[in-house]
């Protein structure tokens, strides 16, 4: 922990880079060679079954006036989970 601690602290730059590199790689859903058929087959299910419903439950959420005011706590949670898996 303290190594890692001090890698970001020393190249802070890199650090970001290196965050980016695998931000795609945090939203792939489509079959890898790398991966077994079974993670592939879980990866490409879930995000075809489930992206969707989420795509249209954010579109609805903001076309109702005051929704997403009252659940900007709900957003917020989203986006901070996303930034923490992709920068840890």
């Amino acid at each position: 922990m303290q190594r890692g601690i001090h890698f970001i602290l020393d190249q802070p730059g890199r650090y970001l880079l290196l965050s980016l590199s695998r931000f795609a790689d945090y939203f792939e859903f489509w079959p890898s060679a790398g991966s077994s058929l079974l993670f592939n087959l879980g990866r490409l299910l879930s995000f075809t079954l489930f992206l969707p419903f989420m795509l249209y439950g954010l579109y609805l959420s903001f076309r109702i006036p005051g929704f997403a005011t009252r659940n900007s706590l709900l957003y917020g949670f989203i986006g901070f989970y996303s930034l923490l898996h992709i920068l840890t």
